[in-house]
């Protein structure tokens, strides 16, 4: 239902949870519009996978990675 096609934080306010809030913040608009899914374009090599995969996603494909339920995701990003 939902799709990040590029998603930023400066290099600058990495690791201080500005991503973490910014996507936390875009999951609360999703689950608002009733988007149940969410997946996410990544390159494979993207030293950033990590931050999508510590919070459960899962690759489609080496391009793609997904979350099955947005309320879910939600709850573990305000649990971490």
């Amino acid at each position: 239902d939902g799709e990040i096609q590029s998603f930023y934080v400066l290099k600058e306010e990495q690791n201080r949870g500005v991503g973490s809030k910014l996507f936390s913040e875009f999951l609360k608009w999703l689950i608002a519009k009733e988007a149940k899914t969410l997946c996410v374009g990544i390159k494979p090599a993207n030293p950033y996978n990590s931050f999508y995969l510590k919070y459960g996603g899962q690759h489609l494909n080496d391009y793609w990675i997904f979350w099955v339920d947005n309320s879910l995701l939600l709850k573990q990003l305000n649990h971490s």
